[in-house]
């Protein structure tokens, strides 16, 4: 299959490129010497072996000496180069020699017709895209003979323009409009560079070249000699963390602390790798404080970092974060760098901005907590917490309010943030600040308890709360012993509502689940939400990654660690590096391997705060019997070696580090210890056997060994080599206790729907008469013609498209009638009921009817929603009080090509979660993902799905909704021809 690529029309840059090239034709001038914005790769070495195998970093096995660069956060950029692990070509006949092209800057592939050749980088970068060849000329490029593309995705990159900002190439044009493709700028040598915004980078997985021999005369068969990705670098080096047997985890801590490495800046952290105008908040080159939150936990636990966190916490407190949400996780931030680094100075200037984030955090959307029943209150625009649709999709109610999960976040939260609060305020010694906080963290929990439903024993007041409340309720502590596993079994212990949306949110679920003492669930957590990613071929974390890990299997790639396209949300298409997502890495390092750096404990009986320790301390305590890890520290590294399997343990402890708590696993249900050997001596005290406070549920270790760190870490002038042996005097082959288990379906098991999919169907096409729409139908954008919408029964009370909706529009003015029957647009066309005189009126259902399509379309790639708002109480008994509900999904304009190669018109590829509504009360996620697309979408598809009155949530009123969220997942937009009730 030939791609063509036109260009009927140059975006204005593109144009004025074009001319100049031409101009440069015409004086046959000399082209300038490249200039590249940084220095190349230097300060380190390569030392082979040195990475770990599951880290996607290209430059895993290099090790600078930062010693020898410049201090702090100001260390410049570098650059480096990434050759092709593997082309693509379609079709193949348009290229040869692409073998030559893989790991090789020398190569001779050539280019011969119209085609569009693909090059997977095979990882993320930070980077763009150069082409070399000798006989490329600039009569080609000025007559678009050549374009060129990037992308995080087996597809060349789009976004909505609406969403690029001004000075962003490509924000407006007829072609090119939104994509990240354009005419290379040609440079002596025979290089050419892809420019598309101007600090160069993007986010770059895939490079593609389009050859267009429509040019004309001017094209003639060229010489590829090398496609480079010229990738970006900060300076800074990994640490560790190995877990065998538990291979996704040991991969979700590289590529969470790959993700941040990416966004990496000369004196910040960016907050989004592609430029879609939105990584470059307040015109500065830093991330968001809430996304940031997140960002520099991860940067912490894996490249040790810390000046780079100090910068960017002094930057940050100097902007006014929009949302109440990200002031308190600019507080919370304060404190990881805090416990990480006993930085007392750095803190007390940060104090009085801490102050003002946590009164504006207060201020502008913490009025009260809603009471049940009632939607939340005032300034709902500026309680943000999140893209999963149990927030209502960061969308407001047709009340212009949100729903009031979002309330109980800020709240839960708000007392979290109080605590972390008024812990820094007395670690600087303001005791007086640090009384207040402690008592609007007291007041905030009250609140929570009373407003949510009651504070008297038995009463549950946590029921309204969901997911993301539940679990900032749980790390603020306010769920008790009794609670927490009502809570976790209600909230947690589901597969198919256990991930959110995004990976942002995901990390505070996470820590949630652990908090309640369920360290194997939130390990299995990440397998399954984190997991979804890594089995899609990701190498850094993406923005939003989809509900129960439903995507692993719904946008499976053709080829082995492939990125295919996913759906977006309402800022566009999904950044596919986004370090908000990489909260799963400091976790990781703190819990997983137990390295937890802390404040260090307060000499509660002195008459003013003083530290036991003036350094850092660092508690012990590994979730996991088997695992080796690092923890990065301003004074070094601290390194321990887990296996409890063979009760051999150990830990590397620099000089100016105090351990506060070791606590080392056991074997399966070993109940005691014969000896312990520390350093080849045989100990007779100076250890416990405990059980774990801290873990409930089955797969939980019962039993621990506990070092007394006085005995045996006492002295913190110097580093510590310790080794331990553990002989265990009881051993049970039981595993009631167990090890933790190796899979993530053996704690969670598959997915269970609460609005199941029932049926897929591309026989029917446009003939649904007496199939579908027993019980009712609409057909979208056809509203003049008579029968194209029957809502009679009394239990439908309306199909609507609220916020994120969509607009109607028809297509062939509404009607195909004396059309070819073999015809696959007649086919596809729905039935238009019509009218037998002869039969007393009765509907006809033969071909002799008219047929017509229209759609429900989104606006651009942005979703929409359509809510089909019920009366449960009122669905028909002998149909067991359910209802089928098929959505019909056409698309006539749409060009499939394999690699999409830049036609006008991308055929669509359309996704659908489904969710319950409890209108003004609660969403909770009914169905994820459906996935309809090229081919069958020419000739039609219908997806349905059955609601049953007992598992939908009404409010007072006696009314629920079944939501049906629609992505573009390719295509310019998604569309939705009709719904059918049965």
């Amino acid at each position: 299959m030939t791609i063509t690529v036109p260009f009927p029309t140059m975006p204005p840059r593109s144009q004025a490129r074009l001319c100049a090239l031409a101009a440069l034709v015409v004086a046959s001038a000399a082209l300038a010497p490249i200039v590249e914005p940084y220095a190349a790769l230097h300060g380190g070495r390569f030392i082979p072996g040195h990475g770990a195998l599951a880290n996607p970093d290209p430059l895993r096995d290099y090790v600078w000496d930062l010693a020898d660069l410049p201090p702090g956060p100001n260390t410049s950029l570098q650059l480096f180069s990434v050759l092709p692990v593997a082309t693509t070509a379609e079709p193949s006949s348009a290229f040869s020699g692409l073998p030559s092209l893989i790991r090789n800057a020398s190569g001779d592939a050539r280019a011969l017709a119209s085609g569009t050749l693909r090059v997977d980088f095979g990882t993320e970068l930070a980077a763009w895209l150069e082409l070399r060849s000798p006989d490329l000329t600039l009569a080609a490029l000025a007559a678009g003979c050549l374009s060129m593309s990037v992308s995080e995705s087996t597809t060349p990159q789009f976004f909505a323009p609406s969403r690029l900002s001004p000075g962003v190439h490509n924000a407006t044009s007829p072609i090119f409009a939104g994509w990240k493709t354009d005419v290379p700028v040609g440079y002596a040598g025979g290089v050419f560079r892809l420019e598309l915004n101007p600090q160069l980078y993007e986010g770059v997985r895939y490079g593609f070249l389009h050859v267009n021999t429509s040019c004309g005369a001017a094209f003639a068969p060229f010489t590829i000699t090398s496609i480079t990705a010229r990738a970006q670098v900060k300076p800074a080096n990994w640490a560790a963390f190995a877990c065998p047997g538990r291979p996704v985890l040991e991969r979700a801590w590289y590529v969470g602390g790959y993700t941040v490495k990416l966004n990496l800046q000369d004196t910040a952290m960016g907050s989004i790798l592609d430029q879609r105008g939105d990584r470059t908040p307040k015109g500065k080159f830093i991330g968001f404080s809430g996304d940031s939150h997140v960002a520099q936990a991860a940067s912490m636990a894996a490249l040790g970092n810390f000046p780079m966190v100090k910068s960017m916490q002094q930057q940050l407190s100097e902007f006014d974060a929009v949302y109440g949400t990200y002031c308190m996780y600019w507080v919370l931030s304060l404190s990881d760098y805090f416990a990480a680094t006993a930085d007392v100075a750095f803190v007390k200037t940060m104090l009085s901005a801490g102050l003002v984030k946590m009164r504006r955090s207060y201020n502008r959307a913490m009025p009260k907590v809603p009471t049940p029943g009632t939607p939340p209150a005032k300034k709902a625009n500026l309680q943000y917490a999140g893209w999963d649709e149990r927030f209502n999709f960061a969308q407001l109610t047709p009340e212009g309010k949100y729903y009031p999960e979002n309330s109980y976040v800020m709240c839960t939260l708000y007392v979290h943030a109080s605590q972390a609060f008024a812990d820094l305020a007395e670690a600087v010694g303001n005791a007086t600040l640090a009384a207040t906080y402690r008592a609007e963290a007291s007041k905030m929990a009250k609140h929570v308890r009373s407003g949510a439903g009651g504070e008297t024993p038995g009463d549950e007041w946590w029921r309204p709360l969901g997911l993301h409340a539940s679990a900032h309720a749980a790390n603020a502590g306010l769920i008790n012993s009794t609670e927490a596993p009502l809570v976790f079994a209600a909230r947690f212990n589901e597969s198919s509502k256990v991930c959110s949306f995004s990976n942002f949110n995901q990390y505070f679920v996470l820590q949630g689940i652990a908090n309640l003492g369920y360290p194997n669930h939130a390990l299995a957590s990440i397998e399954l939400c984190w997991g979804a990613e890594l089995e899609l071929g990701a190498t850094s974390f993406w923005e939003v990654s989809g509900y129960g890990g439903a995507w692993a299997s719904a946008f499976a790639p053709s080829a082995a660690n492939a990125s295919p396209p996913v759906p977006g949300h309402s800022s566009g298409a999904d950044s596919k590096c986004h370090p908000w997502a990489s909260g799963v890495t400091a976790w990781l390092t703190h819990e997983a391997a137990g390295l937890r750096p802390h404040q260090c404990h307060r000499n509660s009986s002195a008459a003013s705060f003083t530290l036991l320790h003036p350094g850092v301390c660092v508690t012990v305590r590994p979730l996991l019997n088997t695992v080796s890890a690092t923890l990065a520290t301003p004074h070094g590294d601290v390194v321990i070696a887990i296996d409890a399997t063979n009760g051999n343990h150990t830990l590397t402890i620099p000089a100016g580090i105090a351990l506060t708590d070791v606590y080392l696993p056991l074997a399966d249900v070993c109940t005691d210890v014969d000896a312990i050997t520390i350093g080849n001596v045989a100990m007779a005290t100076g250890f416990t056997v405990t059980a774990a406070p801290w873990r409930r549920g089955s797969g939980a270790f019962d039993a621990y060994l506990k070092l007394d760190p006085a005995e045996f870490f006492a002295d913190t002038s110097r580093t510590r080599a310790v080794q331990v042996q553990v002989r265990c005097k009881v051993v049970s082959s039981s595993l009631e206790a167990g090890t933790p288990v190796a899979s993530r379906m053996a704690v969670y098991g598959p997915p269970s729907w609460d609005v199941p999919l029932v049926g897929s169907d591309t026989v029917t096409q446009g003939s649904w008469m007496g199939r579908y729409g027993a019980r009712g139908y609409w057909m979208f954008g056809l509203e003049g013609i008579n029968g194209s919408r029957n809502l009679t029964q009394p239990y439908i009370v309306d199909v609507a498209w609220p916020s994120g909706g969509g607009k109607e529009s028809n297509r062939n003015s509404g009607t195909i009638t004396n059309v070819d029957p073999t015809d696959p647009k007649y086919r596809a066309a729905l039935q238009l009921p019509c009218r037998n005189a002869a039969a007393d009126g009765a509907d006809m259902t033969t071909s002799t009817c008219a047929r017509g399509i229209g759609h429900l379309a989104t606006s651009s790639i942005e979703p929409m929603a359509i809510e089909v708002t019920l009366q449960p109480a009122l669905l028909p008994v002998d149909q067991h009080c359910c209802l089928n509900v098929s959505l019909y999904f056409v698309d006539w304009t749409g060009v499939y090509d394999p690699i999409v190669g830049l036609s006008a018109v991308v055929q669509r590829r359309t996704a659908i979660d489904v969710f319950t509504v409890a209108p003004g009360l609660e969403i909770d996620i009914g169905h994820a993902t459906a996935v309809v697309g090229h081919p069958r979408l020419a000739t039609g598809e219908y997806r349905t799905w059955r609601a049953c009155g007992n598992v939908l949530k009404s409010n007072a009123s006696g009314f629920a909704a079944v939501r049906f969220r629609v992505y573009v997942v390719t295509g310019s937009n998604a569309t939705v021809s009709a719904i059918f009730f049965d």
